[in-house]
Formats: structure tokens, sequence, C-alpha cells
């Protein structure tokens, strides 16, 4: 026991240290003279190995700006955040794009990692320690830890010396800099500027499409997939896919994962589909919003006494694929091939010799692939003819019969061959 409390120890004592070489470097909150609302932040890793900061975020403290972070800061590297586009320091790619303007005024910043630790926190809400709003010069850490107003050098070593007195912000330069694990970390100035290159990779553009029809058919398994762009490219990546499927069940996967689900009632459900390219992340990448309608399970079943042929009539609103239902007689029954298409308002006649079900007086049920008895109804006959006084066709009266089929279970009509109508989760074609 005490063995793995000595591990635990050292194993925190190491993502402390790691994630306290990651400090707010440099704030441009003036602008540059391009434009007032080209702010920008410099993170720096004086660490002397690279750190994830995938779901980090550095926030102000009133809630504006929340900037989510992501990506590998290399030891001895820079990391620019850039307000509204990545024009705003034109020879640097961002690493993240933000919104929220930075406060003259000064801000109270935090510096969180993916588990909400606190790595840093600047408190200038009182005004900030550096930066000149008329000159554009920024406000820059010294290796002492100290603040300093200079020229601009976003992605290389800061000014060591500069003058040291804001102006433009109306409160005074009595902030400080706090580090959770350290008293003060400043940056370690590059011994040879030229032979160093660093290079931030800007945030992907993400995009999220399901895969799956318009249109379903009551108590028929349908098949749910996605399928996710990275930058506009085709990627099978990990991630938080959550689905929200409009009747109030949802489903969560860490991966792109081929789903089935079967819509227990017909009408009209908007599914959403919000991916997240990072487990800890609270916003999604990117959402797809799809409606689609479900029709009723709703075929007449026909029996002709003379022919012993069956016809299926489809008296739902659009057309039904019957592969893989059933038709029972007794204890016999038929099985549909698959993309057996019924049209709407078409009729279907099976031939004695395609069934095979014994001439019977017993009643016909059409059950659909999750074991939902059709309810059998007809409607809007023609009047030239009546089903049910004629001696040549039987029509199936709007009643479910009680069927023997093994292992199974027809409690009331329009129920499942199961104890219970509780939907349960989708069967996946991955792990």
């Amino acid at each position: 026991m005490s063995k793995f409390y000595i591990v635990i120890v050292f194993l925190l004592c190491i993502t402390n240290t790691t994630s306290a070489d990651v400090v707010i470097n440099e704030i441009a909150w003036m602008g540059t003279n391009t434009s007032v609302n080209d702010e920008w932040v410099e993170l720096y890793n004086n660490g002397t190995i690279p750190v994830t900061i995938d779901g980090w975020v550095l926030k102000a403290i009133d809630g504006s700006p929340f900037i989510n972070l992501a990506g590998t800061i290399s030891a001895g590297g820079f990391y620019l955040l850039e307000r509204t586009d990545d024009t705003t320091v034109p020879s640097i790619p961002a690493g993240v794009i933000f919104s929220g303007a930075l406060s003259n005024d000064g801000e109270t910043l935090e510096l969180k990692n993916n588990t909400e630790q606190v790595i840093e926190t600047l408190s200038a809400g009182g005004g900030w320690q550096g930066g000149n709003a008329t000159s554009k010069e920024t406000m820059q850490r010294t290796p002492s830890g100290t603040w300093i107003t200079a020229p601009a050098t976003p992605g290389a070593v800061n000014v060591t010396t500069g003058t040291g007195t804001p102006s433009g912000s109306s409160g005074s330069s009595t902030g400080t800099t706090t580090n959770s694990t350290s008293s003060s970390v400043s940056p370690k100035p590059e011994q040879n500027d030229e032979d160093t290159v660093f290079k931030v990779e800007p945030d992907p553009k993400y995009s999220a499409r399901m895969i799956t029809p318009a249109t379903f058919v009551q108590q028929v398994p349908s098949d749910f997939s996605s399928e996710v762009k990275k930058d506009s490219v085709i990627n099978d990546i990990r991630g938080k896919f959550e689905w929200s499927m409009g009747d109030g069940s949802s489903f969560s996967f860490n991966q792109s994962t081929p789903f089935v689900y079967t819509y227990q009632e017909p009408g009209e459900y908007v599914v959403m589909l919000r991916y997240y390219s990072n487990v800890f992340k609270e916003n999604p990448d990117t959402i797809h919003q799809k409606t689609i309608t479900v029709i009723p399970a709703a075929v007449a079943v026909i029996a002709n006494n003379t022919t012993n042929a069956i016809e299926l009539i489809n008296k739902s609103t659009g057309d039904i694929n019957l592969g893989k239902w059933e038709l029972y007689r007794g204890t016999n029954h038929f099985i549909f091939p698959p993309y057996t298409i019924l049209p709407k308002d078409k009729s279907l006649i099976i031939s004695p010799s395609t069934h095979q079900l014994p001439y019977s007086t017993e009643y016909i049920a059409l059950i659909t692939p999750t074991g939902y008895v059709v309810k059998n109804t007809y409607t809007n006959q023609p009047k030239s003819i009546s089903y049910r006084n004629s001696t040549s066709v039987k029509f199936i009266p709007e009643i479910t019969p009680n069927i023997p089929i093994e292992d199974s279970n027809i409690n009331e009509p329009n129920s499942l061959y199961t104890d219970s109508n509780t939907t349960s989760a989708p069967e996946s074609d991955s792990n």
C-alpha cells in the first residue's frame, strides 16, 4: 500500500512540473497598428519536454474571452492565440483563433489544464502591468517573472528590458502573476535565435455528417453511422460522438461507430449528432442536425380462399421495404427476402408456390423484423367489392391472432415479441 502511495505522489509531481512549464508570456491587449481588435496572447513552454494542451482553457474571470486550447507546445516553443482571424500576426500561424475582447482596463486571466487544475493566474484586474495603447508595445514577461512594456515579439524571445510603465490602461500596474506549483517561472531565452525555428499548426476545422435514410418505418430497425472530416479530409478519428435520436433516446461513443436503432412510433423526429475532437471539451467542434420521418407499419393482408394467394396492400404514407418481414399462419411462416419493396398505395400478390403456407382458416399475421405484429387495417375499400362478404377472399379483421411462435409471446395487439417495449441500447458493428 505504501509503494502505491509513493507511485501516485511521484506521478502527481511529474504532472504538476510539466504543466507548470507553460506560462502566459506576452499579451497584446491593445491590438496592433492595423486594428485595435487585433489582440493576441502568447504562451511559452520553458520546460525541456513538449506539453500537450488538448482540453486546456485560457479564460478571463468575467467570462470573456473563454479560449479552448489544443495541440502541443514543444520544449522552448511558443503558442499564439489570435483574436478573430489568423491575420492578426500575419507572419506566424495561430495556434488557436478566439473571440471576445481583452478589456483595456485590465483582466484577471486563468490558465487551466484538462483536469481543471489552475496552472497560472494573471491578476491584472486593476490594470495591466505592461503594454502601451498608443505605441502598441506589448506586455512582456521577463526572465525574473516581472512584466515590462516593450516592442512586440510574437513567436520569439521577449525583450529583457523595457519602459516598465503601461499606458492606455486606467488602472495601476500593481497586478501579480501566480503559478499553481512554483512562485516564479520565467522563460528561458534561446542562446542562438537563428538556429531555432518555431512552428505552431493552426487548429483543424471539423465537419460531421450522419449517414442515415430520410424515411423510416415504425418498428423496423434502421442503420445509423457518421462521417467526420478534418480540414475537409475524411478521417476515421476518435473523439466523442453524441447522438440524440429525437424521441428521448441518446447514445455516446468514443469513435465513429455504426449502430442500429428502431423507432417505436410514427412521426417526425429531429436527430442531432454532436462531435467533440477531445472528450474533455465542453463545447462540440461541429454539429449535424437532420429531421427524419417515421411512417406507420400499415399493411393490409388479404387471403384468397380459392387460390390460397396472399395479397398485401400498403396503406402507409410511403414505400415500405418488406425485407426480413414474416407472414405467419399457425406454426408456419414465410420470410420476405431483402429489398422486397411495396410502394405506397400498391398491392403485392404472393402465390402459394412462393409463400408455401398450407391452406388454413387461421388468420395470417404480418410481423416486422423486431417481432411487432402489424395491425391489420384496411380502409377506403372499392365500393364494388365487399371483402367481408366475399366468398372468394377473406378479409382479416382488425385483431391480432394468437399465433404460437417458438420462444415468443404476444400479450397484446401491436406489442413486441419481448417481455417489454423498453428501448434497448443500439447494436454496434464496432467494438
